[in-house]
């Protein structure tokens, strides 16, 4: 088994972000798939890029201390005028539910701003987790803009050993069925795989010509880890088609890359 040796400070590192070219970047699954959003996004506007922050389904509403603005918008003309300002994070959502989360955008909007060219980099959340550590995506998930240029399936390593139930894995029924499990059963890094390759699991709905990346976040000891390279080379073995994975712990700023 050969391990994760190249150590990285960035996310877009990991990524292979060509910082001049611009691109949307899709984020779905769980197991931190928010945190490293605004993550990469801070990574990005500290290089002078522009970057907005969206969803196309919802997310809690943003802390401001990380950020510059969070725009209400579901009409163009609010974002045109963003046009002559730079090195800026803006977070846009269409409306803010009763819960205080900020709604997001229809595939077709966020599509029409990117035609705009407006922004360097477009990051998208395409579903939710209810803060579990894996998720299977239900009948309707993920929602990926077409235009996404990258895809970044995210899962947590604390899944493993868990219980296939609500309180570990978002939509475990369809977990099941995706993986061959029973109820119950305990997630396992054959299962996750399953998950990660399967037609209908985790990249579900990707563009044609979006790059895939894994990103195998919450490696916060050595057993996790171990449970990452696995996972990496059963996924080599089975010829499923990734353009990179990443291991991360963001908890302690601790990424590698294969």
């Amino acid at each position: 088994m050969q391990f994760f040796e190249q150590k990285i400070k960035n996310i877009y590192e990991g990524l292979d972000i060509n910082l001049e070219k611009k691109e949307n970047i899709c984020f779905i699954g769980a197991g931190g798939k928010t945190t490293a959003m605004f993550r990469l996004a801070r990574e990005l506007k500290s290089l002078g890029k522009k970057v907005l922050v969206t969803t196309s389904t919802a997310i809690y509403y943003p802390s401001e201390k990380y950020i510059d603005r969070v725009l209400v918008a579901n009409n163009i003309s609010k974002i045109n005028d963003l046009k002559s300002q730079r090195g800026l994070m803006i977070v846009i959502g269409k409306d803010i539910s009763w819960e205080g989360k900020l709604l997001g955008l229809d595939k077709c909007f966020i599509d029409k701003i990117c035609s705009k060219n407006i922004f360097d980099y477009i990051l998208i959340e395409g579903d939710g987790g209810k803060c579990r550590p894996i998720k299977a995506p239900g009948n309707h998930e993920p929602v990926i803009p077409f235009i996404t240029s990258i895809t970044v399936g995210v899962v947590g390593l604390d899944s493993i050993g868990r219980f296939i139930e609500d309180r570990y894995v978002h939509r475990p029924k369809i977990f099941e069925e995706i993986t061959g499990s029973l109820p119950y059963e305990i997630v396992t890094e054959e299962k996750i795989v399953k998950l990660i390759t399967s037609d209908i699991g985790l990249f579900k709905n990707t563009p044609k010509n979006s790059k895939k990346y894994l990103l195998l976040n919450k490696a916060e000891d050595e057993e996790r880890k171990k449970s990452a390279y696995i996972i990496r080379d059963l996924i080599r073995k089975k010829g499923f088609k990734i353009d990179g994975i990443i291991i991360s712990s963001l908890l302690n700023n601790d990424i590698f890359r294969n």
